[in-house]
């Protein structure tokens, strides 16, 4: 069912159905898959970065 249907019902009748949306539960699961997604190739990405680093100064220090 639809949040209109849900306003409609109650007899809401703000603009937006702000009211509405306090008796409506909302599922943060998609939001949060994504969200775990994208620190998880972050992390990915952070270590890739910090060895290269590692790398690079330890080249710098050998030929200096």
């Amino acid at each position: 069912m639809s949040k209109d249907d849900v306003a409609l019902a109650l007899n809401h009748v703000d603009e937006g159905n702000r009211t509405t949306d306090i008796y409506i539960a909302k599922d943060w699961k998609i939001v949060d898959d994504v969200q775990r997604k994208v620190i998880a190739q972050l992390k990915k990405v952070e270590i890739k970065v910090m060895k290269k680093i590692q790398v690079k100064n330890g080249i710098k220090s050998v030929a200096a």
